[in-house]
Order: structure tokens, then sequence, then C-alpha cells
């Protein structure tokens, strides 16, 4: 497996940041028991049938009666258990729980606000679950579910053990990322060393598990929160999952699958309307990587089951139905996250309104030195500084990020400065109704299929064309957004179809010629549409080889020859078996 130095400087990033929140968990600490004449190190795994069970530094679990425990690890265990009943109230940091007065009393807020704002009873609802496993391998969120501020002295102290861990890991995934990019010039970490290392994300697994379990998932418009990044749990299950492979168990990497395909359906975090891509990207973690001029080298786990000699009939079969299940089940999202969307930025127009801004603006243009001309950007940064929970963090990390002022940004910051000033309510007025009008169109589209939403989204725009402030907050329509959820399809239709070849290869011993053929074996009567065309998807004989093909987002057949070019959006999208 060989991963780029952009991909390869990123996933260490992250997976140090998950180990350091996942680490908070499992705190090594000294157990000691009820004549103080034992004790051991150890971490505590969980409590089960009155047994505290733990695990010790050489990676063995034991099972010690509560009773026998010292008074003080008992009293930790009470602790431990009274903050584990805290899921109830988990939440995203600035989570909205009921429409808020000023957006309530408008008439014209053009879709059913009460209606939008119900969620399902906590216990059923598997959001807050979700939320619970996300706080395992996200410092923020951690430190907001458990109440406290970075630099308090408790939220120092609830930081000293995961900043230990992180340095620790560093050390394993520095040979991981070595191996990688030369396995002849070094060895590959025994999977001994990275269980140790990810020992930690064992509770995370199964945190994900017991959400799903759950039938619903609500998740709460939080304003503030510019994206809940999920990606890092996936990453550190694909390595396991890795691990997993090379021994052989195709059964644990079957369930990494399961968990992506469940979460990439149920992960959608109320808040703009690009967040569609946050959750659609879940799913491919369970598909096979099609070819394109994009590819760094890096190999995914799916594309290494299909060439594994471990993977059985059996195994295809199960695949298949997982692939299959996660179709039926996924729903639509758009219509919900427009409404989202416009809740936060028909927000940012009534922060603007309330005249709080002012002083927000006056030390944010001291702060934040502009870059450039994007007045969305601007005015939701003012906004967010109202109301983030931590706003004295905030101006200092935006001004480090955007580096010094520009001219051109200084122009804009002049021009949006002195067209607010000149602002009144009858203005606003006519801004919101604008606003509201374009919300209107925008969530009429959601009646149409996918494609035909794409071709005739530019004219939701055109009621804010008159408009001085509202113009700024239009919806992100950017096509490729909007793709996003097509490209997804194309990914899961055609691992679908390689897995059924891969299937009957397993059956006959010989390359399949025909996927009809091998789709009708695996239980599949029809080859799956292609989601840019809405007819089948397409197969070709390339270079001996039968190659199944999407013609993508430039809807031209190129053959399968042509592969997609993801910055030029051009070419087809081709899955074909590895050697």
């Amino acid at each position: 497996m060989f991963v780029s130095i952009s991909r390869r400087v990123l996933v260490a990033l992250t997976i140090a940041a998950i180990l350091q929140t996942a680490a908070v968990r499992a705190e090594m600490r000294t157990w000691t028991d009820i004549t103080g004449k034992f004790s051991v190190e150890a971490e505590l795994v969980e409590v089960k049938d009155g047994k505290a069970v733990l695990k010790k530094t050489s990676g063995e679990n034991v099972a010690v009666p509560i009773e026998k425990l010292s008074k003080a690890d008992q009293e930790f265990l009470q602790q431990s258990d009274q903050s584990n009943e805290s899921e109830l109230n988990l939440t995203l940091p600035n989570a909205m729980t009921e429409p808020p007065e000023w957006l309530a009393s408008d008439p014209g807020v053009p879709f059913d606000l009460n209606e939008f704002f119900k969620v399902p009873p906590q216990e059923e609802n598997a959001a807050p679950l979700y939320i619970k496993a996300m706080a395992e391998s996200n410092l923020r969120l951690a430190l907001h579910v458990r109440g406290l501020e970075r630099e308090s002295e408790e939220g120092q102290a609830f930081l000293e053990e995961p900043r230990r861990r992180s340095r620790a890991a560093s050390k394993f995934w520095i040979k991981f990322y070595d191996y990688e990019d030369e396995p002849t010039e070094h060895p590959e970490p025994p999977a001994s060393e990275a269980m140790a290392v990810m020992g930690p994300f064992d509770q995370t697994t199964q945190m994900l598990l017991e959400a799903q379990n759950r039938n619903q998932c609500v998740f709460q418009v939080d304003r503030t929160w510019d994206g809940v990044r999920t990606f890092d749990l996936p990453l550190m299950m694909e390595v396991r999952a890795y691990y997993a492979l090379k021994a052989g168990n195709v059964e644990a990497v079957l369930q990494y699958f399961q968990i992506e395909l469940r979460f990439s359906r149920d992960l959608q975090p109320r808040g703009e309307l690009s967040r569609q891509l946050t959750a659609s990207r879940h799913a491919h973690y369970a598909c096979v990587d099609p070819e394109s001029t994009d590819s760094s080298g890096y190999i995914s786990v799916a594309n290494r089951l299909l060439a594994s000699d471990f993977l059985t009939v059996a195994h295809c079969d199960r695949w298949i139905q997982l692939l299959q299940q996660h179709l039926d089940e996924q729903g639509d999202y758009f219509v919900d996250q427009c409404c989202a969307d416009y809740i936060i930025r028909r927000g940012i127009l009534h922060d603007l309104q309330s005249g709080e801004y002012r002083q927000i603006m006056k030390e944010f243009d001291m702060r934040v030195p502009p870059t450039g001309p994007n007045p969305y950007v601007y005015l939701k940064d003012i906004s967010l500084s109202l109301w983030s929970d931590s706003p004295e963090r905030l101006h200092p990390l935006l001004s480090k990020a955007q580096g010094p002022p520009s001219p051109a940004g200084e122009e804009a910051r002049l021009k949006y400065s002195q067209k607010l000033a000149s602002m009144r309510d009858s203005d606003y007025q006519r801004e919101i109704a604008a606003l509201n009008k374009c919300y209107k169109n925008l969530l009429a589209l959601g009646e149409l299929p996918i494609r035909e939403r794409i071709e005739q989204v530019a004219k939701v725009r055109e009621p804010l064309l008159d408009t001085d402030v509202a113009i700024w907050l239009a919806p992100n329509t950017n096509r490729h957004i909007l793709e996003k959820p097509l490209v997804s399809d194309t990914n899961v239709y055609g691992t679908l179809c390689l897995v059924a070849m891969k299937r009957l290869q397993l059956e006959n011993g010989a390359p399949p010629t025909d996927l009809a053929a091998a789709l009708k074996a695996a239980g599949i009567d029809e080859i799956p549409i292609d989601p840019f065309t809405d007819e089948p998807l397409r197969t070709a004989d390339v270079d001996g080889k039968l190659v199944v093909y999407s013609v993508g987002t430039d809807v031209i057949d190129d053959g399968g020859t042509v592969l997609y070019d993801y910055q030029k959006k051009q070419g087809d999208f081709v899955f074909k078996l590895p050697n």
C-alpha cells in the first residue's frame, strides 16, 4: 500500500488527534486490591457482571470483582458509570433544540419549522451515541461533552494523558508510513504493535455498533459546528481492517464495511448544504476505488479484499448483501440539508440586523486581515463570533489561517462595512423576503430527480439578484456538491458488479466475460443503472479484460478507456477486477 506525501501527513495528523482523545477513555492507572497488598497498571475496558475488566500493559485482560478493589478504585468506577450515563445529554457544541423566536415569528419561512425541529426520543435516536463516539476522536467535542474549557485547569489536566499517548503512538506511524513508502527498505510494523497503539479505539467501534442498533438518527442544527470531523473514525478502522485482512479475518473487514455504509446513511449533521460531501464520502470506504488519473497509488481495503486469497463465495454474498441493503435504505437528504442551510444563512442575516455584529466587526477587522473579496466568509465569521462557544480563540485562529491582508480584501471589507452601516430595518425585510423566496425555489427542486435538480439549480438565485446583502448569503449550489450523491452511488453500483464478477470467478476458476451472467449467478436480475444516464452501466473489453464503467459527470462515453480526471471532471469511472 503506497500513500502520497499529502495523504501521509493528513492521515498521520488525523490519527494522532484520534489517539489523543481515545486515550482519555482508556486511561492507564494503578489499580489496588482492598487489602492494599496487590496492585497492577491497567486500563479499564468495561464493567460487566459486577466485575471490572482491566487491560494490563501486557495486553492481557483480567476481570476483578468490584468488591475486591480498593475504596478509591470503587469510587473511580462509580464516577465513570455516572459519566457514561451522560449520553442522554450529548449534543453538538451549540445545538438548536427548537426554532429561535426571531425565526418562528417570520410567516415567510419556506418550510414547516416545527416539523423540521422534531427529533426522535433520545433513547431511540442514534445521533447522541454517534456524538459520543465522535468525541473519542475529536478533542473539541470531547471537551464540550464533558463541559470543560481547553485553557482551564481541568481541561489541561484532561488532556495530559491523551497527549502522552499521542507522542508514543507517533513512533508507530512513522514506521508504518516508512514501510508503505518503501516496502523493500523498511519492515512492516507487526500487527501486535499496531493493535497496541490502536487499543483505545476498540470501544469506539462498539459505540458505533451500539448507535447503529437504533433505527432513527436525527442530528440537531448547529450553526457553529464547521463540520464534524468524521473521516478520522474510518481512517482508524481502515488501518485495523488492513491488519485484519492480512491475518485472513475477512469477517472483521466486512463488519468494517457494514459500519461505514450505515454511517454514511446516518451521518447527516444539519448544517450547510456542503455537508452532503461529509456524509456521502463514507460509503466509498466499503467500495472499490474506480481507476482515475487522480490516483496517488493508495490501495483501499476494499480493493485489497477483492484481490485477496482469503475471499470466498460466501464472503462475496455477504458483501453484496451489505451493498444492496445500503442502496435500499439510503435516502435523499437534499431537502433536509436545504432547511438547515437556510437556518444558518437566515441566522447570519438576523445577526447583522440585530446590530450586535457592529462591535464584533470592529474586533474582527482589527484581528483578521481579509485576504479576498468573499462576502459570505466575511459575514459568516462575524456571525460565528456571536455564536461560538469559544470566541476568544476564534479570531486568533482565523488570523493565523488567513495570513496578511490583501488590497482586494481591504477594498471588499470597506465595501461590506459601508453597506451594512447604511442598512435599515425596512431594507432587511426586503432582504429576508428575497432569501425566503430563493430557498422556496431551492426546496421545490427536492421533488426532482438529482440530475434534473442539478440542471435547474442555477435559477434559484434569481430572487437575490436585486438584493444588497442577501446575495452574499446565496446557497452554495456548486455542481460538485450536488453531484456527490451520484458519484457515491456510482461507486456502490460499480463495486456491486465487481464483487459479483469475483464471485463467479471463484466459482468457475476463470475471469468472467459476461456481466449479466455474473450478476444473475449472484442473484441480481438486472445490471445496475448508471446514475448519470439512467441507463445500465456499460462494459468493454480493455486489454483482454472485462471492465465495467460509468460515463461520468461529463456524460460522454469514452468506452472505458479514458479514466476519470477529478480536476477536469472528464472521463469514465472505470471498474475492473485486480490481477
